[in-house]
């Protein structure tokens, strides 16, 4: 997907170009009522001299004007100009600098975002939020991102790509905007725990089912964000502590963990398969069975029931039964093999 934003709304696309032209007719306006009014003209000769005016052509006066009529016509000839020169850079911005590919852009965006399903919503681009980001484009998986403060976007790694609503997440149309009656999940990275426990009232409202992934930095909101129907709550602040601890107290294990988690270069990553992505003719059949060291290279570290504990380093002997999640790792070839061979 290619990076780009979509606007709070299409109208702030057009906003010069509304000022340039609403400038240009109340020029007219004005003119033609002055010399309507004023001069007594008709409403055709008075529509014409203020035309002839404001484009500045350099006909001549279709009537002798008043000494009054001099004057204002002085003033409208240099008001016009500071008008028509306003339009044309605006004109010409929109025509040659890009504004037109940019409005083309955002509905052609809005467009894909009403297409997607099965994606993620992604609140603030904190460093939290980016992370997210760069997580989920690693692994393939859609996602809008949703930011009300443009300056923040400077700090957005573009090469990751995305679909950026420029909004406040808070509010309920700017989520439905974000797709989140067809999204599977959202996460909420911003700074303010009362604004995330907002957000998650807010998506809980919309879509029931979505899954929630809600960051905590005080141990009072935990609660909150639970009560509001959090799937999940992430406090950075005491993970980064305890991961610092760890290294210490744990440096091998720390060490592995990161390997695992790609923080470093390392070609090792685990993977989770649910049962209905797994292939027909694989399904119920013990871990032995399946020969999925010998076939692929990745190893079985854990299975996951519905309603049941983690079953960490399965048995050969365990059943790969429906609503089970097959947890494997391996190298990236490794893992890509696994999909080939056991997945649909």
């Amino acid at each position: 997907m290619k990076f780009a934003f979509i606007d709070r709304d299409v109208l702030p696309s057009f906003k010069r170009l509304f000022v340039a032209v609403s400038l240009l007719l109340i020029s007219f306006l004005t003119g033609t009522s002055f010399y309507y009014l004023h001069e007594g003209f008709s409403l055709v000769d008075a529509s014409y001299m203020s035309i002839i005016t404001i484009s500045t052509v350099g006909y001549g006066e279709i009537f002798p004007l008043s000494p009054a009529a001099r004057l204002f016509t002085s003033c409208y000839i240099v008001s016009n100009l500071i008008i028509i020169a306003f339009g044309v850079s605006t004109l010409t911005s929109y025509l040659f600098g890009g504004e037109v590919n940019k409005m083309l852009n955002r509905y052609k965006m809005n467009r894909e975002v009403k297409r997607l399903k099965d994606h993620v919503i992604v609140c603030g681009l904190g460093r939290n939020g980016i992370k997210a980001c760069e997580e989920l484009a690693r692994a393939g998986t859609p996602f809008v991102v949703v930011e009300a403060n443009t300056e923040v976007l400077d700090t957005f790694p573009y090469n990751i790509g995305s679909s950026i609503i420029l909004g406040d997440a808070t509010m309920d149309h700017v989520l439905i905007k974000a797709g989140i009656l067809a999204a599977k999940a959202l996460i909420t990275t911003l700074p303010s725990d009362a604004e995330n426990v907002f957000i998650t009232l807010t998506c809980r409202e919309l879509n029931p089912h979505v899954r929630v992934i809600a960051r905590a930095n005080e141990e009072s909101s935990e609660k909150k964000l639970m009560r509001a129907g959090a799937s999940r709550i992430v406090k950075p602040d005491t993970l980064g502590g305890y991961h610092m601890a760890q290294l210490i107290t744990k440096p091998v294990v720390i060490e592995f963990i990161d390997l695992l988690s790609g923080v470093t270069n390392v070609d090792m990553q685990m993977e989770e398969i649910r049962y209905e992505n797994i292939a027909q003719k694989y399904r119920n059949l013990t871990i032995k069975e399946m020969d999925v060291r010998n076939m692929t290279g990745v190893s079985v570290i854990g299975l996951k029931m519905p309603d049941k504990q983690f079953n960490f380093n399965p048995s050969i002997h365990d059943k790969i039964e429906e609503h089970t999640t097959i947890i494997v790792i391996g190298s990236n070839e490794q893992i890509s093999t696994f999909n080939k061979k056991y997945c649909n």
